[in-house]
């Protein structure tokens, strides 16, 4: 799975102190969080390849993810942060042309992990916020922004692949940038108080020094070979997250790679079940859950009566229920996916957008085209389908 350029000798030892220097990774979190084994393990194989990034194609987004006082600041910027490779911290919630100027702005420094705590916004599909996340990952992704030579202007792009590590409080409605985000899912912290112990400061200066010593010794010797997917591992999710299981295998570390490779099957369950968040499932559902009841057992059931509803309301129903923002122009788009046509299912009365007349049979042929799994439509009694 790799190949040296030389010295096989020298690298062997500096793989054995790598190996050493992720144990103290790991010993260290543990004690400074309140974690599982395989966020641990997550953790300090993610920020041991954040210095060798460069010699891989992709690279993953590191999310601690939860609501406030579940200790993602630090996690993030007082464990983590110390151990980064070149690490560029930016606080609080920034606004998409700040966030873009940041990024030029670390690469022009040669600050190369950027790390962002306490983030309150959502990636939205086809934001600019997205695209610039999405390019962080892969290599030769650029940032371009408007420079004046005096005479006119001029567009200009900055390269800005690099680890991504960002405290969130939100998971990311894009599916695209969700997918490329390993998350830590946060929970109440009770090993230590907000003040980390002076322990600390000495062991993740050592742990750097030998990350920094690693770096320089093997950053031109390595050639990593990506190896097949595991079964039960998302695709998306192997081409973000091999760096780490290669450096857990490179070291000898199989309990590491046990850990790694669980919780990356785990991920990968997490994101299928992710998928009815894609917009087109989430407008289907909502005509659903509009227009049925509940019957005497519990069980949904259509409306006697059908009855039209507003875009407005698949709208608030989608927010009310997922929490994801669709506007009433991207609704209509969907539906005409689904086969409804303007002028005999959707139509306009009394100034709102009105979808009538659902032809269940019809919905239902074009989500198995669409390859929506049977289980939103059986929301809907099966037996309306026969």
């Amino acid at each position: 799975m790799y190949q040296i350029d030389n010295s096989t000798n020298v690298l062997q030892s500096q793989w054995h102190c790598l190996f050493i220097t992720v144990m103290q990774m790991k010993v260290g979190i543990e004690k400074m969080m309140d974690l599982g084994a395989e966020e641990i393990n997550l953790c300090a194989y993610w920020t041991a390849q954040s210095w060798v990034y460069d010699l891989f194609l992709m690279i993953g987004i590191l999310r601690p993810s939860g609501p406030m006082d579940t200790g993602k600041t630090r996690l993030v910027r007082d464990v983590l942060l110390p151990l980064l490779y070149e690490p560029f911290p930016v606080i609080g919630s920034l606004t998409e042309a700040n966030f873009r100027r940041v990024m030029i702005e670390q690469h022009r420094e040669k600050k190369r992990t950027l790390v962002c705590d306490d983030l309150a916004w959502d990636a939205q599909p086809q934001s600019e916020r997205s695209d610039l996340l999405i390019n962080r990952c892969t290599k030769g992704g650029t940032a371009s922004y408007l420079e004046s030579d005096g005479d006119g202007w001029y567009t200009v792009s900055e390269e800005i692949f690099g680890p991504t590590l960002l405290g969130s409080r939100l998971s990311f409605s894009d599916v695209a940038i969700e997918s490329r985000c390993l998350d830590i899912s946060m929970g109440t912290q009770q090993r230590t108080g907000r003040v980390l112990p002076p322990v600390w400061d000495g062991l993740s200066g050592t742990i750097f020094t030998e990350l920094h010593n690693f770096r320089k010794l093997v950053s031109n010797s390595l050639k990593p070979e990506k190896p097949r997917i595991p079964h039960g591992i998302d695709d998306r999710i192997w081409d973000i997250a091999w760096p780490m299981t290669f450096l857990a295998e490179l070291i000898g570390d199989h309990e590491g790679m046990n850990n790694l490779t669980s919780y990356l099957m785990r991920r990968s369950d997490d994101l299928s079940s992710d998928k009815i968040q894609e917009p087109a499932m989430l407008v289907l559902s909502a005509i659903i859950a509009l227009e049925t009841h509940s019957d005497i057992e519990g069980k949904p059931e259509l409306l006697s009566i059908p009855k039209p509803i507003t875009f407005r309301e698949i709208r608030d129903q989608i927010w009310s229920t997922n929490r994801v923002s669709l506007t009433e122009t991207q609704i209509g788009r969907i539906l005409r996916q689904f086969g409804f046509t303007k002028g005999q299912n959707i139509y306009q009365s009394g100034g709102y957008t009105k979808l009538r007349g659902i032809d269940w049979h019809a919905v239902k042929a074009q989500a198995d085209k669409f390859g929506f799994h049977d289980e939103l439509l059986d929301a809907v009694q099966y037996s309306m389908f026969d």
